[in-house]
């Protein structure tokens, strides 16, 4: 196995706060886990394969315990959507895989508090429409950016939380949405990196019993939320990892404590 036992125990400890964080809020697992675990020394096509592994174990538990609130009428057409635009996703990973790690998450940093500012000016009440509309342009952005980098949470956010729908039914909804696409990349990274993917997937299974354990703390807590709770949380997560992202393109993480 190409990790050594500190690599492992690192990581098993940036998953359980992962899987804790996006049981909470419904999002942020690869946003808060990819660039910790690129800092543990784990290359980032391997680091992509840990995250589809752990997002899948942490997806079908949360999902399971919150399957009374799933919105289904939302999940084929844009699963299927985003299904096809991660295999285009996967496939820029691969012509890129060499690109400065800091400036993408530079870039990462400043769609993220783009995102924020959309959501403060955005209409509170937008027609049927526009959220059909929106919906369908939210789907192909968050399959590109989960096949890139691993990320694809926030355009689906913030489409569902303008949804008349309560905190459960929001995180539901995302957490089935990453379900339909997950066993798709992971096959697909194997075939384009080989391998490297296969060693990232098994470190994901051996830290999936701490992911479990984050998992169910975190739906616990997420279900005492309240919707305006649940946006506070949601801007916040946002802004500091955006803020964060940027910091580490002036400043490398080997300079940030």
């Amino acid at each position: 196995m190409p990790y050594d036992l500190t690599q492992i125990l690192l990581s098993a400890v940036v998953l359980l706060f992962g899987g804790f964080l996006q049981s909470t809020v419904g999002f942020a697992f690869g946003l808060f886990a990819i660039p910790l675990l690129i800092k543990v020394g784990i290359p980032v096509q391997e680091v992509i394969a840990v995250i589809i592994v752990a997002s899948t174990a942490q997806g079908l538990l949360a999902a399971r315990a919150l399957k009374d609130h799933i919105p289904r009428d939302y999940i084929l057409i844009p699963g299927l959507i985003r299904a096809a635009a991660t295999v285009f996703g996967i496939l820029l990973l691969r012509m890129i895989v060499d690109f400065d790690k800091n400036l993408m998450q530079a870039i990462i940093g400043v769609v993220l508090i783009g995102s924020v500012l959309l959501l403060w000016l955005l209409p509170r009440k937008p027609t049927k429409e526009v959220k059909t509309a929106w919906l369908y342009a939210a789907a192909p952005v968050s399959g590109i950016i989960g096949g890139l980098i691993g990320m694809g949470g926030p355009p689906l956010l913030l489409w569902a939380i303008f949804q008349p729908w309560e905190p459960k039914q929001v995180r539901a909804w995302l957490f089935t949405m990453f379900l339909t696409t997950l066993p798709i990349q992971l096959v697909l990274l194997y075939f384009v990196f080989g391998t490297p993917i296969a060693w990232g997937a098994l470190l994901g299974l051996i830290c999936s019993p701490v992911i479990y354990v984050g998992t169910r703390i975190g739906v616990g807590l997420g279900n005492r939320l309240s919707k305006k709770q649940l946006e506070i949380i949601v801007y916040i997560i946002l802004l500091y990892l955006g803020i964060r992202s940027i910091m580490n393109y002036y400043y490398p993480p080997e300079i940030i404590s």
